[in-house]
């Protein structure tokens, strides 16, 4: 009686289904779509030179080239200007002096360029710096190289420089630039440096003494 209790008991066991719960899924984190950290970041990409040529510098700054060297014009590197050219270089204000129309002649050691006035109120005073000048006048100093011409009597190695007249007289008599007028100057004798290059070029300034405006070319000479 006992193994028969017990044979049905195994044949109840053995003909029950035998369910089991499905194991618990574990999300697995996709690590194609995670963000890696990006090792080309532009600050370790951006290895600039130290050199002082336009190249290097414009890295330094974060500009093209030519950019850069359209405010820096003598940089080292910066396109080179051919004999008899000019360029201009960084005005920094739009009512100063114009000065353009530039023409020299080394063997004459002359020059000629023109002034014009973009201003709609300022006139600009060309000659010998006053004590005073009422509101809507500006004294503009101008310069070739370093030597002023619109002041006393410059000299170099013995040599006076621009002749005997005034400034105004060599501007076509002109000693007040009105606003939107223009005069042609023409200076003889002038210092021209020798053997002048990209770096080291000759230069006509015009500045307005007490202000940080200037307009300025530098230009070599055949």
């Amino acid at each position: 009686m006992k193994y028969y209790i017990l044979g049905i008991l195994l044949f109840v066991v053995a003909c029950s289904p035998i369910t089991t719960e499905p194991a618990e899924q574990v999300e697995v984190p996709n690590n194609d779509s995670e963000e890696l950290p990006n090792n080309d970041s532009e600050e370790q990409q951006q290895l600039c030179c130290q050199a002082m040529t336009a190249s290097c510098l414009a890295c330094q700054e974060d500009t093209s080239v030519e950019e850069y060297c359209s405010e820096n014009p003598t940089v080292q590197g910066c396109e080179s200007v051919e004999q008899g050219e000019y360029y201009k270089g960084t005005k920094t204000d739009v009512g100063v002096i114009e000065i353009g129309d530039l023409s020299c002649n080394r063997e004459e050691r002359s020059l000629t360029f023109s002034l014009n006035n973009p201003s709609e109120e300022t006139s600009f005073y060309l000659g010998r710096q006053p004590l005073t000048l009422p509101e809507n006048q500006q004294f503009a100093a101008v310069f070739v190289n370093e030597y002023q011409v619109n002041t006393g009597p410059q000299f170099r190695e013995g040599e006076r420089l621009f002749g005997n007249e005034s400034f105004p007289a060599m501007c076509n008599d002109i000693t007040l630039l009105l606003p939107g007028k223009s005069t042609q100057c023409q200076l003889e004798p002038v210092f021209l440096r020798p053997n002048s290059t990209l770096e080291t070029p000759n230069e006509i300034v015009v500045e307005l003494p007490g202000t940080q405006y200037d307009d300025r070319i530098f230009f070599n000479c055949v």
